[in-house]
C-alpha cells in the first residue's frame, strides 16, 4: 500500500543537499563561548578532536590573555575522544592535548564516566539554551540560510544566553 508510513529513523536522516555544521561550546568560568568547527570537520574522529582541541586551546588564549586559562577539558565519552568499547583515551586526542597544553578530566580512562549526563553537566545546560533559543529563530526559509548565517544566529543566541543565566 503506498499510504504505509515509511521508517521512523528514515524520517531522521539528512535530506538531499543538507549541511551539517559543527560547533563546539567552550564553558569557561561563567561565560559560554562556541566556535564553529569548519567545512570538511571530520565529526566525531581523532582528528575531528585534534582539530576542537585547537579551537579551544585558541579560545582560551583569546579570553584569557592576561594568563590562567583553564587547562582542564572535559568531554563526553564521544568516538574521536575515548573508545567507545573499553572508554581509555584515542592516541589522536591525547596527543593534541598534549600539544596545546590541555588535559583531560577524565585522563587517559573514561570508563567510568556515564555516557548520558545531561542532567547534571553544566555544559549541558548550556547547549540545551542555546538549542532551545535557536529552534525558536529559524529563519522563514532555513534552506537559504548560509554558514555564515547561521554562525551568527548562533553567536547572537549564546550572547543572549551570556545576558539572561547566571552561568558563574
Amino acid at each position: 500500500n503506498i499510504n504505509l508510513r515509511g521508517s521512523q529513523s528514515a524520517q531522521k536522516q539528512n535530506s538531499w543537499n543538507t549541511i551539517r555544521v559543527w560547533w563546539v561550546p567552550i564553558l569557561a568560568r561563567g561565560k559560554l563561548h562556541v566556535e564553529l568547527l569548519g567545512d570538511g570537520f571530520p565529526g566525531e574522529t581523532q582528528e575531528g578532536a585534534a582539530i576542537m582541541v585547537a579551537k579551544v586551546r585558541a579560545a582560551l588564549n583569546l579570553r584569557f590573555q592576561g594568563g590562567g586559562a583553564p587547562t582542564t577539558l572535559f568531554v563526553d565519552r564521544g568516538a574521536g575522544f575515548y573508545h567507545t568499547s573499553t572508554g581509555g583515551i584515542t592516541d589522536g586526542f591525547k596527543r593534541a592535548l598534549r600539544e596545546k597544553g590541555l588535559r583531560a578530566f577524565m585522563g587517559n580512562d573514561a570508563s567510568k564516566q556515564p555516557g548520558a549526563l545531561q542532567e547534571v553537566m553544566l555544559h549541558e545546560t548550556a547547549v540545551a539554551w542555546v538549542r532551545y533559543k535557536l529552534a525558536r529563530c529559524v529563519p522563514a526559509r532555513p534552506w537559504i540560510e548560509t554558514v555564515e548565517e547561521y554562525g551568527a544566529r548562533l553567536k547572537a543566541v549564546v550572547a543572549a544566553v551570556n545576558q539572561e543565566h547566571d552561568l558563574e
